[in-house]
């Protein structure tokens, strides 16, 4: 009976997927298939696929989420993360170009800044890599990891006197 019903079903996958994202891919799939025109099944499965590891194949279902429905932010996010947990030189200029659509759509998500940083440390573009760090911190100033990372890009960038000043506010935030 749960089967039957794409709503129960989804609801039944997304209560379970902390614990068990295999079987709540395996439950996404079954909705996918009842509804394909349907950009949220496309990006539940994605997210569960995600999470057990699956990251060409979140990374396809992502591609239709965004065909189905082209102004998700959230699906541009998780896209480009797909493609950068991938560790390829063109997928993590992909994963890029997925996060800035992600910003374009949505410039206070202070998450996305991250992943833009981390997309383009990936690419050894320091001084971009830098300025999304920077934003990140400016939107989001109590993220430790945001003020480590720029840490790092900046000492990459030669700025030794502002790479301590973002390490010590990690530190500080950390404590």
């Amino acid at each position: 009976e749960l089967r039957k019903s794409w709503p129960v079903l989804t609801n039944f996958a997304l209560s379970i997927q902390a614990d068990d994202p295999a079987e709540a891919a395996e439950a996404f799939r079954e909705v996918v298939r009842m509804t394909p025109d349907a950009p949220d099944a496309y990006y539940n499965l994605a997210r569960a696929l995600a999470d057990v590891g699956d990251f060409p194949a979140a990374e396809e279902a992502l591609t239709t989420c965004l065909r189905l429905n082209p102004e998700d932010a959230d699906a541009y996010y998780d896209l480009g993360m797909a493609r950068l947990r991938q560790a390829d030189e063109a997928k993590t200029a992909a994963a890029v170009e997925s996060v800035r659509a992600a910003i374009h759509l949505q410039p206070s998500d202070a998450k996305a800044w991250v992943a833009l940083g981390d997309g383009l440390a990936a690419q050894r573009q320091w001084a971009q890599s830098c300025e999304a760090y920077r934003e990140a911190c400016e939107l989001r100033p109590d993220h430790v990891a945001s003020w480590a990372s720029r840490g790092n890009a900046e000492e990459e960038c030669g700025l030794l006197e502002e790479a301590e000043a973002s390490w010590r506010r990690a530190v500080a935030l950390g404590s």
